[in-house]
């Protein structure tokens, strides 16, 4: 069982269409989780080309088809329980962890994680978006991943980093790795271990 990961494309509003390279990574995945900000169902549609697709509701995903999405969903696929959710929290658990981040020069991927993993009971993997960047972390006997997301900011030449907005979400980011912050889909795969986790990073993400 080969399940790919999507989380954060943001197609039409960030990118202009969901890149090649995120089709061609997952050629033969049996299901496609999407962990929200599809913010267009073309880009479902465009998955389930590939294989079945399981979404959820980003903050980014409003009006009618956003509302179709549910907030948190439970997929069995491979004999795993996948707990998927985009992993943003009511607005002042948001307020908080964003000053703490500006102070941090960092996001709170340790908070971020735990909270997920909060949102579910029995499962095996829990899978997120939301921040824009890779989490691999086992918590209270779960795997939380996000392989990062479609969309980076770093990878966008029209990103204005000059804007009072720009420089706060630079600071924000500016103690992760490079590696953390490239554009990427990822796989889930069972093994005889527990789910094996993985990231593929794309090497050309505009799309």
């Amino acid at each position: 069982m080969r399940i790919g990961v999507v989380a954060d494309t943001h197609v039409p509003d960030l990118l202009r269409a969901l890149p090649d390279e995120v089709c061609d990574a997952l050629a033969g995945a049996d299901l496609i989780l999407h962990a929200g900000d599809v913010t267009a169902p073309a880009v479902l549609d465009r998955l389930r080309a590939i294989a079945p697709v399981a979404a959820v509701r980003g903050n980014h995903d409003r009006g009618r088809q956003g509302r179709a999405l549910p907030r948190d969903l439970v997929v069995r696929a491979g004999g795993l329980r996948i707990g998927l959710t985009h992993g943003h929290r009511p607005a002042p658990a948001e307020l908080a962890a964003g000053v703490g981040s500006l102070v941090a020069g960092r996001p709170p991927l340790g908070s971020f994680a735990r909270a997920a993993r909060r949102r579910f009971g029995d499962v095996d993997v829990v899978v997120v978006g939301h921040l824009h960047v890779r989490v691999h972390e086992v918590v209270e006997g779960a795997l939380v991943f996000s392989p990062g997301a479609v969309y980076v900011a770093e990878h966008d030449p029209a990103f204005d980093w000059s804007t009072p907005k720009g420089r706060l979400y630079r600071r924000h980011r500016s103690g992760l790795p490079a590696e953390a912050i490239v554009p990427a889909v990822g796989v889930i795969e069972p093994g005889p271990a527990g789910p094996v986790a993985r990231t593929i990073p794309l090497r050309r993400p505009r799309g």
